[in-house]
């Protein structure tokens, strides 16, 4: 395949102190129940449950027949997990362009489209579920197979259909939305038959330890109380940012000998035995309450300010308007943040503003409001000073 260049995750990003809030959802016995919750398309019979979303991806192109002479569409605005699968296959990659709301720009797609394309990706970024079934027939038509990745959409549904129920093969992530340490399912409208292998016990013990260890104490609620420092940053990007190859044989985040790992036994128990009815009000009631108190930020705004009907959120997504001054503000205050900085370089206008614009801040289901306030008034602080300086707010 040509090669890919992709911009690197800058060093400055190594000395920013751990979130004082957590990213991911923790563990709480509140939140569980005993009988088997199964809400989602990813619990029905058309399923395999793997270690992670990206090993879903790389089964969903195998099972297609992807092979080294084919051609992968995948959207101009991801993350590297999208890509690894791809690369590690040896097959060749285009980008289609996105429009400002992320939905899919195929307004070229006849030019993409030749012989050699073979599969597209189509995810549902952060919870917010494309109109993916018009594209599914017009792809079919060209004999592409359509992967729908539902990595931020486990529990979402459009016009009634869950995520996950309209492309040839469908992928979730399930520790983004609930605690754990890892998980991926893949979803087929063909017959799945992958041999997994068993998990050792020191994997399935070491799999619950962790989980058990995510269980939150106060310590992080009672920091929030007390002041938050506001230290001036550096306001400077670098003249030139590093970019490096994507190579299959330096792969980052795809972990090739866990391909037929089964999932272990107590993060396969933690999503069936959530009480997931909750998790979809607490995470849409989150995201609301964030849109609510969000919309006058003088340097950001929130990239949707609402949820259509169906829609159980990932993540609340923010654009900054000048991310080299603010990004490194809201990081060493401790806010939760999450970035696509590490991009395949590719000349899609929209992916190219939002690597760096485009923040990703919690709405899980453990948040309390003591932190969500805590969240809110950091962000207002930031996000609204003309000349930040250094300062202290007490929540």
């Amino acid at each position: 395949m040509d090669e890919l260049q992709y911009f690197k995750i800058p060093t400055l990003a190594l000395t920013y102190p751990k979130p004082l809030v957590p990213v991911l959802p923790t563990f709480s016995w509140q939140q569980v129940c005993l009988k088997p919750q199964k809400i989602s398309a990813f619990q029905d019979s058309n399923t395999v449950s793997l270690s992670s979303g990206r090993i879903a991806i790389l089964h969903a192109l195998q099972h297609s027949g992807i092979t080294a002479d084919d051609c992968v569409l995948l959207p101009a605005y991801h993350c590297m997990s999208m890509i690894e699968p791809v690369v590690w296959l040896g097959a060749k990659i285009k980008f289609y362009p996105l429009h400002e709301n992320l939905e899919p720009d195929f307004s070229n797609l006849p030019s993409l489209l030749d012989r050699s394309v073979k599969a597209v990706l189509i995810p549902h970024f952060f919870g917010f579920m494309q109109d993916i079934s018009h594209w599914y027939e017009v792809f079919r038509v060209h004999g592409v197979t359509v992967i729908e990745d539902c990595a931020h959409a486990y529990l979402s549904e459009r016009d009634g259909v869950k995520a996950g129920m309209t492309g040839d093969y469908a992928v979730c992530s399930t520790v983004k939305f609930f605690p754990g340490t890892e998980g991926g399912v893949l979803r087929s409208k063909h017959k799945l038959n992958i041999p997994l292998q068993p998990r050792t016990w020191f994997h399935q013990l070491k799999a619950l330890k962790n989980i058990l260890e995510t269980t939150r104490g106060s310590s992080n609620l009672q920091t929030l109380t007390e002041p938050t420092e506001i230290v001036q940053a550096e306001t400077r990007l670098p003249e030139t940012e590093d970019v490096a190859s994507v190579n299959k044989y330096q792969l980052k985040y795809l972990e090739p000998e866990k391909t037929n790992w089964a999932l272990t036994w107590a993060n396969r128990w933690v999503v069936e035995h959530s009480q997931q009815q909750m998790i979809i009000e607490l995470r849409k009631k989150n995201f609301l309450y964030l849109a609510k108190a969000l919309t006058q930020l003088k340097f950001a705004k929130p990239l949707f300010s609402d949820l259509p009907t169906g829609t159980v959120p990932y993540v609340f997504p923010l654009i900054l308007t000048r991310p080299e001054l603010d990004f490194p503000l809201l990081k060493n205050a401790g806010i939760p943040l999450l970035r696509w900085e590490e991009l395949v370089v590719n000349s899609c206008g929209t992916s190219h503003q939002y690597r760096l614009k485009l923040v990703q801040l919690p709405v899980h289901q453990a948040l309390s409001k003591t932190e969500l306030d805590w969240l809110i008034a950091t962000l207002k602080n930031i996000l609204n000073m003309d000349s930040p300086a250094k300062q202290s707010i007490t929540v």
